[in-house]
């Protein structure tokens, strides 16, 4: 992510923080790239997790 999408220092509180904050940048890099005429077929370029296997997922509040 850049400084105008989402500023590391104010998006991390805690140690947890640091995967969630990389797996929106790699989101947010794989939509930018998504369908450019540089992606290798070979691996698109998507959004992670699919929507499919969240179906199943908790959010851990109870």
């Amino acid at each position: 992510m850049t400084t105008k999408t989402a500023r590391i220092e104010t998006s991390i509180n805690r140690e947890e923080d640091v995967f969630l904050y990389l797996w929106k940048a790699h989101n947010l890099v794989n939509s930018r790239l998504h369908g450019r005429e540089t992606e290798d077929p070979k691996f698109p370029k998507y959004q992670f997790p699919p929507q499919l296997s969240l179906s199943g997922m908790s959010t851990g509040n109870k």
